[in-house]
């Protein structure tokens, strides 16, 4: 919980505790992590504001393709895939401002140094995060002695804004938005830098962008049953909200579409973008802003600023609650059984949940409304640990983000925030959801 907490304040302050030299004799390299975009990136942009030269760089941490101890990859082909794609626009963005990025895959502490060794970083400017893992990372870069800057960027709200401070996020939902709407400021979005200049034999170093095969992944070739393929990128991100926002006007009928389980625009599918740092929560706010200045404001553009804010309250929840709200009423390394094995091949008596998990195997993704019924299944009907299903997500999913996946799983298990019994009533849930059975003969075929 401290280290979270501590590492909110460093990037609070946005000092380090070591001196840097004049801006005039400094090379910064900018982290990228999972931020992976050139708008609204904080640490991208005061590093050209500040140091004479920057290094873009991205590191595939072995720690996050290493098999978990199931055996399943930690980052599945899907989102492999997609990051990939999310890469490959970033190195083009980089390269219209004049600079690159560097590529590389190891121990993210050891692959900065080698750099390091090559040309002398002053400091290095990075987001952070409230997760565990993504802190012991931090913290093997720390170790490198080499000053460090981190921007807390990827929630709606910076803690600095919040009327409450971190260590103290309401533990329910409800009474932390009523607190956050009462005195709501969110900060607007940067604009992309202007150029990033670059070190000219550091551009010569930039290495072609990795391959699915490099990952032992097959090249994948999208189910024609998936009505929306999710392609990574700040591009991407953005021609989804012009298609979303204004030209489909979609958004006006989020609310009552929400639950759909067929085609493209039943939801935003803006999860992925979010998750990977194509687009920040900012930028999505102000694009929707500017929708409803324009157009229209109504219950369903509210309800994407809610969801929003849902979002943000299982970031700040980890970052109050530290490692412990990735483990809560969970053995340390549950078992795979049987019974989880025919729950996660889509193989158990409900076809509802059969069809959900077979989308999610075949394309990376799943509705909302499916994770709902097939987290209630496996903990409510199967009696298996959520910490399971909530590793599978974390390797299937396009979209995974970890305080949302882990968060919205405890909830369900009835284990975490606002504990409830949870348990869905698979068969009227499939009633309702899909009345004809068109999803689910779509998937079980």
């Amino acid at each position: 919980m401290k280290s979270g907490i501590a590492a909110i304040a460093a990037a609070n302050t946005e000092k380090s505790h070591r001196s840097m030299n004049k801006p005039s004799e400094t090379t910064a390299l900018v982290w990228f992590r999972n931020s992976l975009r050139a708008t609204d990136f904080k640490a991208l942009y005061t590093a050209c504001k500040e140091a004479q030269l920057v290094i873009p760089f991205y590191c595939f941490d072995d720690h996050f393709h290493t098999p978990l101890y199931t055996g399943w990859p930690k980052t599945g082909a899907f989102r492999t895939r997609f990051l990939l794609e999310s890469l490959e626009e970033l190195r083009l963005s980089l390269q219209k401002l004049g600079s690159d990025l560097y590529i590389t895959r190891g121990i993210t502490a050891a692959e900065i140094m080698k750099i390091h060794q090559k040309f002398p970083i002053s400091c290095i400017y990075l987001p952070t995060y409230p997760t565990p893992e993504e802190l012991d990372i931090e913290k093997g870069v720390q170790a490198l002695g080499i000053p460090m800057k981190r921007f807390f960027e990827h929630t709606l709200i910076h803690p600095s804004d919040l009327p409450f401070p971190p260590e103290k996020v309401p533990h329910v939902f409800t009474d932390f938005r009523k607190k956050t709407e009462k005195s709501l400021r969110i900060q607007e979005p940067l604009p992309s830098p202007e150029s990033v200049k670059t070190p000219e034999e550091f551009l010569n170093l930039a290495c072609p962008t990795p391959r699915m095969e490099d990952f032992g992944f097959s090249p994948l070739s999208d189910d024609p049953r998936s009505a929306f393929k999710l392609k990574g990128g700040e591009i991407q991100a953005t021609h989804r909200i012009d298609h979303y926002f204004f030209k489909t006007h979609s958004i006006l009928r989020y609310k009552e579409t929400r639950n759909g389980l067929i085609g493209q625009d039943y939801s935003s599918k803006l999860s992925a973008y979010l998750a990977a740092g194509c687009v920040s929560p900012r930028t999505v706010f102000k694009q929707l802003k500017t929708y409803e200045n324009h157009n229209e404001a109504n219950e369903s553009t509210y309800w994407l600023f809610f969801e929003l804010l849902w979002r943000d309250f299982f970031h700040f929840t980890a970052l109050k609650s530290g490692h412990r709200f990735f483990k809560i009423g969970t053995e340390d390394r549950p078992k795979v059984t049987p019974k989880f094995e025919e729950w996660r091949l889509g193989q158990t008596c409900e076809p509802f949940v059969n069809a959900n998990m077979k989308e999610l195997l075949h394309t990376g993704f799943m509705s909302n409304r499916g994770r709902q019924n097939v987290a209630s299944f496996l903990v409510h009907h199967l009696k298996q640990d959520w910490y399971l299903g909530a590793m599978w997500f974390e390797s299937q999913l396009i979209d995974y983000d970890p305080c949302s996946n882990y968060g919205n799983w405890t909830y369900l298990a009835g284990v975490g925030n606002d504990p409830r019994n949870r348990v869905f009533n698979i068969k009227k849930q499939a009633d309702i959801y899909d009345p004809h059975g068109a999803y689910q003969s779509l998937w079980n075929a």
